[in-house]
């Protein structure tokens, strides 16, 4: 274990300590998980699978899954109000489940003591579930056409190409 702490410096002489932080070092605890992939992906849900570290195979171990969505590809700013989310547990395997479709996450897997591993993994896009509304101004007829109007909605579900309309009698 590691103990460290930092201050700042100026010619003027040196400001107080931080608080001390306490790492713990590959030597003192586990090593990485190995082989981290992604077994499948799908719009809401990612499974990942990994190998435990070296070393250590057979043993009952307790690995922390951490992730986090980073980038929604279809809006911007994608993610801003994301929040970390963790997970425990001796599998070594997990499906991330109530992911946002096509979006990209950071998730990192890691013994209690251990070094984290992380990848990068996306979600594929889904059939969008957001319903324009039509707009409060008024419809502008002519005696050869008709303009509607509508609100735009932020599609995020995958690429936006486009809206299509439908007319009835």
């Amino acid at each position: 274990t590691v103990r460290f702490k930092v201050r700042a410096n100026t010619s003027g002489g040196y400001a107080p300590y931080s608080n001390t932080v306490s790492a713990i070092t590959h030597a003192d605890g586990y090593g990485a998980v190995t082989e981290l992939r992604v077994v499948s992906s799908h719009s809401t849900s990612v499974e990942l699978s990994w190998r435990p570290p070296i070393g250590i195979e057979g043993r009952r171990l307790q690995y922390i899954v951490t992730y986090k969505c980073v980038n929604q590809l279809a809006c911007s700013p994608g993610c801003q109000d994301a929040v970390q989310q963790q997970l425990t547990q001796q599998d070594t395997k997990v499906t991330l489940n109530g992911l946002l479709p096509f979006s990209q996450y950071s998730v990192t897997v890691s013994l209690e003591d251990g070094l984290p591993s992380k990848i990068f993994v996306g979600t594929s896009k889904s059939v969008p579930t957001e319903t324009p509304s039509l707009s409060s101004r008024a419809p502008t007829r002519t005696n050869t056409s008709l303009t509607v109007y509508w609100d735009p909605v932020p599609v995020c579900s995958g690429p936006f190409t486009g809206y299509y309309y439908q007319l009835s009698k």
